[in-house]
């Protein structure tokens, strides 16, 4: 039998919020107007390391590849396939690329670098911001590169940031998500399934305090969607009803749920299948926060799409993480932005 764990747990103030959000706004070229290019933009600890986000998006950018290669490990793209390049002519507003860390794995500076090839797209002006907080406006030489400071004027502890963050992507989970061509291509599913790959360190149990499943609006999922859920790899499990969430007490007080394993090797593996099919833009995951035995919350995890992975990562501890599904693509982190370099 699984212990009871149930009570009036309130989550940390400490671990309300969760990542940090970095915008970076391209503001100019050096003088095209139908087209900007940029070879890397790079985030580095105070010893100026590389810190791989969790995830970079971009409302106006449907191209998961090319928002990907813009912080790989190559900074000076040797190849024209490579670069970040991308029309604006069409454009209503300036491209804003966000880029979201882990807390632990706090950026201080940024390194911009700019193509060897067509000077006349290179980028030349943009502007950093911590969610919407602006820090920096700065300037990248044609053929080099830049780096600025991420300190504010007046320096910020990290809830302040991360509080700051947070309000941006309450913000933008308000709108649909849309590009310039219209709605993002999200996919229509009938099942969304999950392998818990491994948890914080307990030898028995795995679990979490809920989810949200987002439509094509943002608007989570209700029970009244899903017509069954299955379970696999595991000896004993609580109530499902408790996985799916709607009301405001998700992700600080919940009942949550809990899988046992016979044994720590086992990955259990948890299938949603829905009524019928619906647009899945994105998943609220929020993980387990009992006092003395968070070690049960997940820790890595895949996210498959009609049996088709579709994203694998990480889920913080005591905290919750959005995973973005608004692309055609299989959207996978790799395994250097699972953990801080």
């Amino acid at each position: 039998m699984l212990p009871s764990l149930q009570g009036d747990f309130q989550l940390p103030s400490h671990l309300e919020l969760d990542q940090l959000v970095y915008n970076v706004e391209l503001l100019e070229t050096w003088r095209s107007k139908d087209l900007i290019t940029c070879s890397a933009i790079w985030f580095l600890d105070e010893e100026r390391r590389r810190i791989s986000p969790l995830y970079v998006k971009s409302d106006q950018i449907s191209d998961l590849n090319m928002l990907n290669n813009i912080s790989n490990r190559e900074l000076i793209k040797k190849s024209r396939e490579n670069l970040f390049s991308y029309p604006i002519s069409n454009l209503e507003s300036n491209i804003v690329i966000s880029f979201f860390f882990d807390p632990s794995c706090e950026p201080r500076y940024c390194r911009i670098w700019n193509s060897l090839y067509d000077d006349s797209s290179s980028l030349r002006r943009f502007k950093i911001s911590l969610g919407d907080s602006p820090i920096i406006t700065w300037e990248v030489p044609l053929k080099y590169g830049t780096e600025v400071s991420l300190v504010h004027n007046t320096p910020l502890s990290l809830k302040t940031k991360q509080t700051l963050s947070q309000i941006f992507v309450e913000q933008q989970r308000k709108h649909p998500i849309h590009d310039s061509l219209g709605a993002l291509p999200i996919r229509r599913v009938h099942s969304i399934s999950f392998k818990f790959l491994r948890n914080y360190g307990d030898k028995d149990m795995f679990g979490f305090n809920g989810m949200e499943i987002l439509d094509e609006n943002g608007t989570p999922f209700t029970s009244h969607d899903i017509e069954e859920i299955f379970f696999e790899n595991t000896i004993d499990f609580t109530n499902p009803t408790s996985i799916i969430q709607k009301d405001s007490i998700t992700g600080t007080f919940s009942d949550p749920f809990l899988m046992q394993v016979s044994d720590p090797y086992q990955q259990p593996k948890m299938l949603i299948k829905l009524k019928k099919s619906k647009y899945v833009s994105g998943i609220e995951f929020y993980n387990l926060v009992i006092p003395g035995h968070n070690d049960i919350g997940i820790k890595l995890a895949t996210v498959s799409l009609d049996n088709e992975q579709y994203w694998v990562g990480r889920f913080p501890k005591s905290s919750s993480k959005h995973i973005y599904l608004a692309d055609s693509h299989s959207k996978e982190e790799n395994s250097n932005s699972i953990l801080c370099e």
